[in-house]
């Protein structure tokens, strides 16, 4: 039997025959609730006793046996269930049924009386409470309607249908599936579903099924659960959301691509044109040269003291450049103190007009060793100014901010004091140098893909994930081999500063063959094969 008590607390007025077992079936009404509540039931005869109720229906049934004619009235209330963390709140109110015992002359009913409590029954119950128990009463076999006069029909109140009540109120019990929920899917991306329920089949996955066959699944005693699934709504936006950022990332990278197209171009037409003014002097030098006596100072002497005044004019070039670029004095400095003996005898020979401004007639007028020097701080500016740097300040030491520039000056005018300081041209870096400067160049590049992570999703991501642990341990094994070879800080500096200019954000180019930073990072990893 069924009996409606709302959270306003109306009651409720039942008849019930005397001394005949019946379930009291109470929906409250609950407007404001959307998960589960707890309730405290009072029966006439028993203990109090508690039950959840579960949204959408919040419905129970209440087993009770009028001892006699009379009221007696079945009451609840909310009431906090305490559970820990799995507290479960009380209903909101209180209601009450009032049962009327009534002695009651029981004869066989007829079919049509035993159709018409059922479509009481029916009637007063919730659609999906009704679900239920036609699929109940179907699988158990109990015929509670037909077109045969003389077939055997069950009443709502046989002790036949009283399992299937139970085993209806105990499913919807149970967590039902809600809908429109934030939820996490695999990759951990947060998006919004719904749930729904579902069977685990053999092979151990889930598969969606409806709700009369998770009814028919409990009726049977099998296990059924809930499974959620991204919304068609989140799904779209989230698709939607993740293409216009590969096409903004595509978009980026083309035009970082043609502003590096755009200066690499113009260092070259600039390099072009120091070319061009460089080959004039060496022309002009070199005719100067030929037409001049033979001197009487050893060639293998004049040759020596040449090539000494241009390893410090590019010594002095280079720290020039590094003091206007970075307003580095201190270098600049340190190098004009170490060769200013030479370079006083160098410069005094240069006469007005000519200090304000070197002309072609002015250079040919200079000392043999004046000109060297002046050629060798013409070749560091180019050099430095150049996208293919070929000397001491070659691309694979040199970078563009001061650290990398310091290190070049240093590894090229340290290497040796002024007095011996010779006319052998600059050396290929020491290979534990090398060593330093990948281990920091590799080391700098697996941060900037670890910082960089965010926007990747997928395969990219577990490249990019891989290839940082990967760049890490090859830069581990080249910094303790560098090390052991008295490899210096100062380069593995050097690496850093090149990863940062080389890679900086553009962490997807680490994994597109022939890109820059492809290219730094391959060539490194090359010294462990």
């Amino acid at each position: 039997m069924l009996a409606i008590s709302s959270a306003q607390s109306q009651e409720v007025q039942l008849e019930l025959p005397v001394g005949v077992q019946s379930q009291v079936s109470l929906q409250i009404k609950l407007p404001n609730e959307t998960g589960k509540c707890n309730i405290e039931i009072t029966v006439p005869g028993l203990a109090k006793f508690e039950r959840e109720v579960n949204a959408p229906n919040f419905q129970t049934l209440v087993e009770f046996t009028p001892p006699a004619e009379g009221s007696f009235p079945i009451e609840w209330r909310g009431k906090l269930k305490k559970r820990g963390l799995n507290s479960v709140l009380g209903c909101d109110g209180a209601g009450k049924v009032m049962v009327v015992g009534k002695v009651m002359v029981v004869g066989k009913p007829s079919t049509s009386d035993i159709a018409a409590k059922w479509n009481d029954y029916f009637s007063k119950s919730n659609p999906e409470a009704v679900e239920c128990v036609r699929m109940g009463l179907e699988i158990n076999q109990v015929l509670f309607e037909s077109a045969d006069p003389s077939a055997k029909l069950v009443a709502p109140n046989d002790s036949l249908v009283k399992p299937i009540f139970e085993k209806c109120d105990s499913f919807f019990r149970q967590k039902q599936p809600q809908q429109n929920y934030a939820c996490t899917i695999p990759g951990g991306i947060k998006t919004f579903c719904n749930e729904l329920y579902a069977e685990r089949g053999s092979d151990g996955k889930l598969s969606a099924i409806s709700k009369l066959e998770a009814i028919k699944l409990h009726f049977n005693g099998r296990e059924w659960m809930l499974a959620h699934t991204e919304t068609g709504e989140a799904k779209a936006t989230r698709l939607k959301s993740e293409e216009d950022s590969k096409k903004q990332q595509e978009a980026d990278a083309a035009k970082r691509t043609a502003e590096a197209n755009s200066k690499r171009l113009k260092a070259e037409e600039e390099n072009k044109k120091m070319q061009i003014a460089d080959a004039a002097k060496s022309k002009a030098l070199s005719s100067e040269q030929k037409s001049k006596p033979a001197s009487s100072e050893p060639d293998i002497l004049k040759e020596e003291k040449a090539m000494r005044a241009y390893n410090i004019g590019i010594c002095l070039g280079a720290a020039g450049i590094a003091m206007q670029r970075f307003g580095d004095n201190e270098t600049y400095d340190k190098y004009m103190n170490k060769f200013r003996s030479a370079f006083t005898n160098y410069e005094k020979f240069i006469v007005e007009p000519c200090k304000s401004k070197m002309t072609e007639a002015c250079f040919n007028k200079l000392p043999e060793e004046s000109r060297f020097y002046f050629n060798g701080i013409t070749t560091s500016r180019t050099e430095l100014n150049s996208p293919k740097p070929v000397t001491i300040l070659s691309s694979n030491r040199i970078g563009t901010d001061r650290t990398t520039l310091i290190a070049a000056i240093a590894g090229y005018c340290d290497a040796e004091a002024e007095s011996k300081l010779t006319s052998t041209t600059s050396s290929e870096p020491k290979p534990a140098d090398v060593d330093m400067f990948c281990s920091g160049l590799l080391f700098r590049a697996s941060g900037l893909i670890n910082s960089g992570l965010s926007p990747y999703r997928g395969e990219a991501l577990n490249q990019l994930t891989q290839l940082s642990a990967h760049l890490e341990r090859s830069a581990n094994l080249l910094m303790q081999r560098g090390v052991v070879r008295n490899g210096s800080a100062d380069s593995a500096n050097a690496g850093v500063s090149v990863a940062n200019n080389v890679i900086g954000r553009n962490i997807n180019g680490l994994i597109q063959s022939g890109s820059d930073p492809h290219k730094s990072v391959m060539g490194c990893l090359k010294r462990l094969q």
